[in-house]
């Protein structure tokens, strides 16, 4: 549901061995492989912002009308919303809020101590790297149907109650398993530390003071996108294109429920990587990674992967009902940001994106 870029993506992000150029006057290998997404990959459109400015785009952002996917298109970012959580922890803990190995049950006494998750053993730090081991709630809730999911209205405890029905999936900080729960519980952390809700915290302390005018916190059961947006498609379980635009995101909570542009997404991640948003230390906590699979790297809240052409960037992808968005940077400048309006994308489609960021930060 809400996820990293997927691992079938490795094969097309080796490929890529040419050094990296500067800037380059022209870019029509990221046109053309924006285009295979939708000419050879049958994902109904999709948009690539290179370096902030320079936009390419494919096929239909409506495929009622045949319009393509607007050049300031807001979209649901899903998991990428875990990168923003993530910092506003980091923020916490560099006030003195809390530290990164203060356990879950510190702060939330009893939240997650169930069937054997205990919150005492469960780090901060941990919850941010996906080394938590607390079971996924999302399969569960994918198992009802995407079309009873998506106007569903649920609470975090309703969320945590799914996933606590489960043993843990490995002893706290013995592997890495993806897990959306935790950032559920992270998002509640925040919470008790402030007095606020997450995204009260995240449009404060971040979107604001960055000027990402598109980005916004959905209030509780708004189904609609905000500004010019492309429509969102899902494939459902009979194989049917559905528009999924309209969603209530209360089941994605703090691991998924943000909307963003990619011009908005460039300049976060090109702000954070680059030191902007957090001191020396956090930033230090924030990029140092554990093997996540497949030469993957994660850090708290943020993906890494080291390119043959000696490039390494640092991002996060998000999939949600509808959408599929990736935003990454490099330390030396170069940055991109990519739109599908339609999710899942099998393992040919994510490998189609790879190939896309391949074209923008290996030229």
């Amino acid at each position: 549901m809400i996820i990293r870029l997927a691992a079938a993506t490795t094969t097309a992000l080796l490929l890529a061995t040419t050094p990296a150029a500067a800037t380059p006057p022209r870019h029509p290998r990221v046109q053309q492989a924006v285009d295979n997404l939708t000419r050879k990959h049958d994902l109904p459109g999709a948009q690539l912002r290179l370096n902030g400015t320079h936009v390419f785009t494919s096929g239909k952002g409506d495929l009622g009308t045949g319009a393509p996917i607007p050049r300031d298109s807001t979209a649901r970012i899903g998991s990428i919303t875990k990168t923003f959580v993530a910092t506003v922890v980091l923020q916490l803990a560099a006030e003195g809020r809390l530290t990164l190995e203060d356990t879950v049950g510190q702060h939330l006494p009893g939240l997650i101590n169930r069937n054997g998750n205990d919150g005492n053993r469960i780090t901060v730090r941990q919850l941010l790297q996906h080394t938590s081991g607390l079971p996924e709630h999302v399969g569960e809730l994918e198992g009802r149907g995407y079309e009873k999911v998506r106007y569903g209205h649920f609470t975090a405890q309703d969320l945590l109650d799914i996933a606590l029905n489960h043993q843990p999936d490995f002893a706290p900080g013995t592997q890495w398993r993806y897990s959306n729960t935790g950032y559920v519980v992270a998002g509640l952390l925040i919470e008790k530390l402030t007095g606020h809700r997450w995204g009260e915290e995240v449009t404060r302390r971040i979107i604001k003071p960055l000027g990402l005018r598109d980005t916004s916190v959905p209030t509780e059961d708004d189904l609609g996108l905000p500004g010019p947006h492309a429509r969102g498609y899902q494939i459902l379980e009979d194989g049917r294109r559905a528009d999924f635009t309209r969603l209530n995101t209360t089941a994605f909570h703090a691991a998924g429920a943000m909307i963003s542009t990619s011009a908005d997404l460039t300049r976060f991640f090109d702000t954070l990587v680059n030191g902007d948003l957090l001191p020396p230390a956090q930033h230090a906590d924030l990029t140092r990674t554990v093997p996540s699979g497949d030469g993957w790297g994660y850090g708290l809240g943020i993906n890494a992967r080291d390119l043959p052409c000696g490039v390494r960037w640092w991002g996060h992808a998000g999939s949600v009902f509808g959408w599929f968005t990736y935003s990454a940077v490099t330390t030396t400048g170069r940055k991109a940001s990519i739109i599908v309006n339609q999710a899942y994308l099998t393992d040919a489609q994510s490998n189609g994106v790879g190939e896309a960021i391949n074209a923008a930060f290996c030229p």
